[in-house]
């Protein structure tokens, strides 16, 4: 049954973290994090399915906006409840190592976030975190086809590259860059 379920996920509980809106989340070892609300007595389970990099919640914190900032075994991630979405936060993204301490979180009154490791404390400042994906913007600044610089003007396209949604190019015009 769900109820046992929920027992054995929590049976591996590590950390606990209540949001202002009655949501208990319970960072578990091998099943993920679990979110209980207790007013609804509805939980659920996330995972590396939902984007967890690792089974294993070692401490969780909430930032001022309301996300949640949790560490693992293989790095940190942040979960938007807002969106449902996790994001995970690697060494490329700042903090010391991706192996993280059960319970060794923090915050300091500016806001930054403070992860207890192997490597040290690794701190973050919530809003100086982007989502990657919000962030990039491909420009093409250049179009050739078959060796041949394509303008406006010149060529296959109508308007200014940067302003072109569409290319159609023509069977022989089998090269481009």
């Amino acid at each position: 049954t769900a109820d046992a379920k929920l027992l054995t996920q929590i049976g591996h509980a590590i950390c606990l973290y209540e949001t202002p809106t009655g949501q208990l989340w319970i960072g578990t070892y091998g099943h993920g994090v679990v979110c209980y609300d207790m007013s609804k007595k509805e939980h659920c389970a996330y995972t590396m399915k939902d984007g967890l990099p690792s089974n294993d919640v070692l401490a969780i914190i909430a930032d001022e906006e309301g996300n949640l900032w949790m560490s693992t075994s293989f790095g940190i991630v942040r979960y938007s409840p807002k969106t449902k979405k996790f994001l995970p936060i690697f060494e490329s993204d700042g903090p010391e190592g991706l192996q993280f301490h059960e319970k060794a979180v923090g915050h300091q009154r500016n806001g930054v976030i403070l992860f207890g490791g192997n490597h040290g404390v690794s701190y973050l400042h919530p809003r100086h975190v982007q989502d990657p994906s919000a962030q990039l913007r491909i420009v093409l600044k250049e179009l050739q086809v078959n060796n041949k610089r394509q303008t406006a003007t010149e060529g296959i396209l109508s308007l200014p590259l940067d302003d072109t949604e569409h290319i159609k190019l023509q069977h022989d015009e089998n090269t481009f860059s």
